[in-house]
């Protein structure tokens, strides 16, 4: 082996510190795209289509799932819809148009169309297959593909005034594939590619209508120059932002106070150095030299690893929803390694920020009902 080629083993073996990302599922609340605070009730009307009355019974199940709303079958919506043309007539007396009018004005009414098709296709292509023993053949190897396709829309309206409150597209994209080496491909979940796509499209109107959650991945760092990190990262994957907080607060601050920085290596550590006794008394050296590099590390740490340090902190506060405090920290991170994802990621919290604004008015003004 070379000098250098011991070198090199030398530097791999004593571990030189590295970064990697360690992705924790956290849970976002997102605010519905209009304000349904007005109406208590909602009535679902008819909704044409082949796939419509599949559409309508999960659609009905989402709204009582999600708890917000009186949902009234199509005989409760005759009645507010006779309601509303009595307490327009000029035979209602002021007190039932009063008590009319109160019934229809809190209510809204969902109809619409949707309709799905399923394509398949069966393709092949020429290839080299082999045996057990290792024979190589020629073969033919074998796609299916189907597809479901939908399309259609969905329309909220104010029952009392009969204008839309909200419109939306019901277009959705679904596929599988089966792929045997040879003969025929298995067959397709054709049923469960229109039961995919039908999700897609009342999550469509849900997340119109009503808040709704989505589990999105955050990008912690795990820096071997800080091994608390690591600990802060642990308590964000058992859902407890506040002592992962903490971690990386103490952590990030002790880092940057710090004044100590890395020792270079000794100067007369000679590469030139060839025969055997100089070499193992240069690898002496080396392995003390770098040695003393990781153990300092942890007091001297470099910008880039203060800066994954505040990058850590700034992602738990953005979903402990500490919006401003994630702000200060990415700039932090920015400043002392500027990157374009920390400027990136401050957009993001401005927006997580006016969401959650538009959620808690929301909240608040269904609550007030």
């Amino acid at each position: 082996m070379t000098f250098r080629a011991i070198i090199s083993v030398l530097m791999l073996a004593v571990g030189i510190s590295g970064c990697m990302t360690v992705k924790v599922p956290v849970q976002v609340t997102r605010p519905a795209e209009i304000d349904m605070s007005p109406y208590k009730r909602i009535a679902i009307g008819e909704i044409k289509g082949s796939m419509g009355q599949h559409y309508s019974d999960r659609v009905k199940n989402s709204l009582v799932e999600s708890g917000r709303f009186e949902v009234v079958d199509r005989s409760q919506l005759q009645s507010i819809l006779r309601e509303r043309s009595f307490s327009q007539s000029d035979s209602a007396n002021p007190n039932q148009q009063k008590k009319s009018g109160k019934l229809i004005s809190a209510a809204a009414l969902i109809q619409g169309h949707t309709s799905g098709e399923y394509s398949e296709e069966v393709t092949y292509r020429e290839s080299s297959c082999s045996t057990s023993g290792g024979v190589r053949y020629r073969c033919n190897l074998y796609t299916r593909r189907g597809e479901v396709r939908t399309d259609g829309s969905i329309d909220v309206i104010d029952v009392q005034t009969g204008k839309i409150i909200k419109s939306k597209p019901l277009n959705a994209t679904c596929n599988q594939k089966t792929s045997p080496v040879e003969g025929t491909p298995p067959g397709i979940d054709k049923g469960g590619l229109l039961g995919e796509c039908l999700g897609k499209n009342v999550m469509i109107l849900m997340k119109a209508i009503s808040p709704w959650r989505e589990t999105v991945m955050a990008a912690f760092v795990k820096d071997d120059a800080m091994p608390d990190l690591e600990k802060g990262i642990s308590y964000a994957k058992a859902g407890n932002m506040d002592e992962a907080i903490r971690i990386f607060a103490s952590t990030a601050k002790a880092a940057e106070t710090s004044n100590m920085t890395v020792k270079p290596a000794p100067d007369n550590v000679a590469p030139e150095a060839t025969g055997s006794s100089d070499i193992f008394q240069l690898l002496g050296k080396m392995v003390s030299t770098v040695s003393a590099k990781t153990f300092e590390s942890n007091a001297s740490a470099k910008p880039e690893s203060i800066a994954n340090a505040y990058w850590n902190l700034g992602l738990a506060y953005e979903y402990s929803r500490e919006f401003d405090k994630a702000v200060e920290a990415f700039k932090k991170a920015n400043s002392f390694n500027p990157k374009p994802e920390y400027t990136s990621e401050i957009a993001n919290v401005q927006r997580l920020k006016r969401q959650h604004t538009k959620l808690k008015t929301q909240e608040e003004a269904s609550a007030g009902q």
